[in-house]
């Protein structure tokens, strides 16, 4: 189940160019707004944790060509492993957030809440927060030189 969600899901690839910062950014952007649009998936994934073969070799793909991106602009091996983990739990962390709170909201009655909508809503995607934290930790590494 977890090869068909992964075949379907239309994951994010990582897409290396000059600018390893910005390339690290669109793909956690890419890959936070695929889990948070696909509720079957994050939980297969990040809640119960099923991975498949599959769910492991690509994500092992991933992050070689993140980290190997980062080396060739600069970083040493452990910065570049460090930044790539870093921004991988942020990314796990602001949609299983997300995703609890909707569970918790599904949960709740159904009336329309104080600002309209309903405790069934989507939790909104463009969540300043995980931006204000992704660009914090992506400026805070240093390339050595």
């Amino acid at each position: 189940m977890t090869d068909r969600a992964l075949r379907r899901s239309g994951l994010a690839a990582y897409a290396a160019s000059d600018d390893w910062r910005e390339s690290l950014m669109a793909h956690a952007r890419g890959v936070r707004r695929t889990f948070l649009g696909d509720p079957v998936l994050t939980d297969l994934i990040l809640i119960r944790g099923a991975l498949s073969p599959m769910a492991r070799r690509l994500g092992e793909q991933e992050t070689q060509k993140a980290i190997a991106n980062m080396i060739e602009a600069g970083l040493d091996e452990q910065t570049a492993h460090d930044t790539y983990s870093a921004v991988s739990e942020l990314v796990r962390g602001s949609v299983l957030l997300a995703r609890l709170t909707q569970k918790h909201n599904a949960a709740q009655q159904t009336e329309p809440a104080d600002d309209g909508g309903s405790a069934t809503d989507p939790v909104p995607q463009d969540d300043r927060a995980f931006e204000l934290l992704l660009s914090s930790v992506l400026t805070s590494v240093a390339i050595p030189g």
